[in-house]
């Protein structure tokens, strides 16, 4: 009777909860501006965002050493808001098991790649899944040179970025998973007689990263959806009236998963701005990335339109990747949508915006 009870107490379902973030974003609420920090995500309990684009968004002054001409390194202080948005789901479930963990790594436009191990609360069978849940961008790098006169933490702005998850692999034991890291940044030229101290040492840029990971070990694999889309915005030439910037035809960005009501997750991402014809960065107005299929759409999105101070033309590649899976019943889906200002401690570092789940 004592092993009887024994062995029907070890077969007992064990619950597990996972949180993860199905989409991402945001925008600046007057202009369009470099990129210095950008972090997003959720935790078990809170989601959490801090978005800074430089001096034009902070009003920090920036101090020159003697030698620096202002004329060729000039800032402009002033403050902006951001619009960010920040799309999540939660599960308790008896038919999978969930694991977080992370990577930090500085990268640079030839990427770097970090392996991790994420631990399980309990022992685990079948397929893991891994998709981001988090990321922090920042620019407060030294140059690989070493000093110049651009100080690196007022932001770059991006010729490329992207995160990419590799495949997770499940220990022998089922208590712990296994994957590769890789981050990718490089900055582009502004070609502004105002700035040429950035475009001086764009092969110089390096910038911290950190990525945020959930792993799910499931009953069944993933569906995985590739993502390949790109946006051509013409210019006028006009600065105040630079040409507006649609949205996408949402019928062309579909998720198309056929699951009741998974786990919808991206496990890539990767921007690439400027390619017809330009070697230059993205000032960058807003920066999206959507998955969700309750909404059926799978999107990244980005978009410099900023009567005032658009100086160019404006196009984008987007590929990635997006992890569906069935984690069991009673999913939740919420969504924040803030606008949240510019914040600097006394150190200068970025202030983080925390909301309840």
């Amino acid at each position: 009777m004592i092993a009887l009870v024994a062995l029907f107490a070890c077969k007992q379902p064990v619950e597990s909860t996972g949180v993860w973030m199905e989409s991402s974003g945001y925008g600046w609420e007057f202009f369009n501006h470099r990129m210095s920090h950008v972090e997003l995500g959720v935790t078990d309990s809170d989601a959490y965002a801090s978005i800074v684009g430089g001096t034009s968004t902070t009003n920090v002054v920036t101090e020159l050493d003697a030698q620096c001409d202002p004329d060729t390194c000039d800032e402009f202080p002033f403050f902006d808001n951001a619009d960010i948005r920040i799309g999540w789901g939660r599960v308790t479930s008896t038919t999978a098991v969930f694991g977080s963990g992370s990577a930090q790594l500085e990268i640079d436009a030839d990427g770097e790649t970090a392996s991790i191990t994420v631990d399980l609360p309990a022992e685990a069978t079948g397929t893991p899944t891994a998709v981001i849940r988090g990321y922090s961008f920042d620019t407060a790098v030294p140059l690989s040179g070493g000093t110049a006169c651009y100080q690196p933490k007022n932001g770059w702005i991006p010729k490329s970025l992207g995160i990419e998850l590799g495949e997770p692999v499940l220990s022998g034991d089922g208590k712990s998973v296994t994957l590769d890291v890789t981050g990718r940044f490089q900055a582009g030229l502004t070609h502004e007689d105002e700035r040429q101290c950035i475009d001086a040492v764009i092969d110089q840029a390096r910038i911290a990263l950190r990525v945020e990971v959930l792993v799910a070990v499931t009953e069944e694999a993933a569906e995985t959806v590739t993502v390949s889309q790109s946006m051509q915005y013409a210019y006028t030439g006009s600065p105040t009236s630079p040409g507006e910037q649609p949205d996408p035809d949402w019928s062309q960005r579909t998720l198309g998963t056929d699951l009741g009501d998974p786990l919808v997750g991206w496990s890539r991402f990767d921007f690439t701005f400027h390619e017809v014809g330009e070697d230059r960065g993205a000032y960058v107005r807003t920066l999206h990335l959507d998955a969700s299929a309750a909404d059926d759409v799978a999107s990244g999105h980005a978009t410099n339109f900023s009567p005032g101070t658009q100086l160019s033309a404006f196009d984008y590649a987007f590929e990635g990747t997006v992890q569906t899976v069935d984690v069991g019943e009673g999913v939740q889906h919420g969504a924040i949508a803030e606008i949240i200002p510019v914040g600097l401690d006394e150190a200068g570092v970025p202030v983080v915006v925390t909301f309840a789940l």
